[in-house]
């Protein structure tokens, strides 16, 4: 396993285990367990998912597994205001029955996010949050942030994968120590991506699967990722990628499969920030 230091002095793992769309109690279950065995360090959720319940159900009947996982969740932009931002942090840690989250993120930059950062900020301080951050902020965003933040993000959580590199982002944010963490780090297992020839080959090399190697384009690029899957055969793969490196220009090769192509929601698409702002989505 690798680990990452934050800015704010916080040792995380290169990779942990992502929760999205998985809101079954059984599936929760099997997903925390398989995660363990294949010693996952890390566990990422959100109040969005709508899962953080079930997460804290296996944890109070698991004590073990609570101890095995560095949490992280995030707050929605409906709760993008002094009040509600405080009542999602305390619904949060209530449902995952912790005391302390180790990452809490503000998910979208929508409108109002100075004021949720002023919370984050204070629970920040009561030791409550370990280490806060956001999650798909652009340049632009980043620059109000930190315009006005008295605490910088330790993480920006964006998508990224083959198909959006997002180099100009991370050259932004090397600037001020803070980490990038991919999510949809496999560009959702996109068929045209796992076909790619670069891919392939580099697979067939190196005697793993395309996803192992995107995997490993991202551990050699120093990003934090959080694949997401529920099945255990993956869950042992996703994580079976640390006896192996990419040459540098094996990296570069990968670099150039770049579209500016995303899988999901734009962060520059203000009408639809504006539309989850308001609870819209």
């Amino acid at each position: 396993m690798n680990y990452i230091v934050l800015n704010n002095g916080l040792k995380i793992p290169q990779i942990g285990i992502g929760t999205y769309k998985v809101k079954n109690i059984q599936e929760i279950i099997n997903l925390m367990e398989y995660a363990k065995k294949a010693n996952y360090e890390m566990l990422d959720t959100a109040s969005y998912y709508n899962n953080e319940k079930l997460i804290g159900q296996v944890f109070k009947n698991n004590p073990s597994l609570k101890k095995q996982f560095l949490v992280s969740s995030k707050v929605w932009p409906s709760d993008f205001d002094k009040d509600n931002t405080k009542r999602s942090i305390e619904n949060s840690l209530n449902s995952l029955n912790l005391d302390t989250i180790d990452i809490m993120f503000i998910h979208w930059p929508s409108e109002g996010f100075l004021e949720a950062w002023k919370v984050f900020e204070d629970y920040y301080e009561q030791g409550v949050l370990k280490s806060i951050a956001v999650c798909n902020f652009q340049i632009k965003h980043m620059d109000k942030l930190l315009a006005n933040a008295n605490i910088p993000p330790s993480i920006n959580q964006i998508e990224l994968h083959p198909y959006l590199i997002q180099e100009e982002l991370k050259d932004y944010l090397k600037k001020f120590n803070i980490k990038i963490q991919a999510w949809a780090p496999l560009g959702r297992a996109s068929q045209e991506m796992f076909n790619e020839k670069t891919l392939v080959e580099l697979a067939n090399n190196y005697n793993k699967t395309v996803a192992q190697v995107i995997l490993r384009w991202h551990i050699d690029k120093g990003h934090i990722v959080i694949p997401k899957s529920a099945k255990e055969s993956r869950i042992n793969e996703n994580m079976n990628i640390f006896d192996f490196s990419l040459q540098k220009d094996e990296i570069t090769t990968i670099d150039k499969l770049n579209k500016n192509h995303r899988f999901s929601q734009n962060p520059d698409d203000e009408q639809w920030l504006t539309k989850i702002r308001k609870g819209l989505n």
